[in-house]
């Protein structure tokens, strides 16, 4: 996959549909079936292309790579500030978002596994504090 992240005059972000994807451990069959299904994206000859209710801010990405020595073109959607909330919001709302990747739910497994191991010394110096030991 190519991963494209630019930061905008202004410090406003973007990011590719694919980056939205991982970044929020959406499963690709699901997440670009949904955006399809609305409008959001549509399948071009190259990749994805802005659908015909993309968000205001969405622009096709048209590149290049080398592939076994040929030059192949390729297009992705990237979207831009808000539109990026905004898109994560709709699929979790769809009802769709549940079905995530296996690695993402692992990774905040132990993020969150972390998260309670430091709230519990926290209280446990606080309950050392007022002497409820």
């Amino acid at each position: 996959m190519f991963w494209i992240s630019i930061t905008l005059l202004g410090g406003v972000e973007n990011m590719t549909i694919n980056e939205i994807k991982k970044a929020y451990g959406f499963n690709q069959r699901v997440f670009y079936k949904w955006l399809n299904d609305v409008g959001i994206i549509k399948k071009g000859d190259y990749g994805y292309l802005a659908g015909p209710n993309a968000l205001p801010s969405m622009k096709d990405f048209k590149g290049t790579t080398k592939k076994h020595g040929t030059n192949i073109i390729f297009t992705q959607v990237v979207a831009y500030g808000d539109d990026i909330t905004e898109i994560v919001e709709r699929f979790n709302n769809s009802g769709l978002a549940k079905h995530r990747n296996k690695s993402s739910i692992d990774k905040e497994v132990e993020i969150l596994k972390q998260l309670i191991g430091e709230i519990n010394v926290r209280l446990d110096i606080l309950e050392e504090r007022v002497g409820l030991e």
